[in-house]
């Protein structure tokens, strides 16, 4: 069953920041963006009014073989 997705510009470190606010979106990526990825998994960042925040960087990513792009699924 073929997912519908999004094609879009986004950069690795947009991709990060909508992680770090919360997004609901799958990001598709290649293996090459996941490995630059996964140097981000699990590390600490600074939220909103002092909070620390954990990046989950596994739960919005999925690795497509074959695609140059990130794209968001849905």
């Amino acid at each position: 069953m073929k997912k519908d997705y999004t094609k879009t510009n986004l950069k690795i470190q947009n991709v990060l920041v909508k992680i770090q606010e919360g997004t609901n979106e799958v990001f598709g990526v290649n293996k090459e963006q996941f490995k630059e990825l996964q140097i981000y998994e699990n590390q600490y960042f600074m939220k909103d009014k002092g909070e620390i925040g954990i990046l989950e960087i596994s739960k919005n990513i999925k690795v497509i073989p074959g695609i140059k792009y990130i794209r968001i699924y849905f």
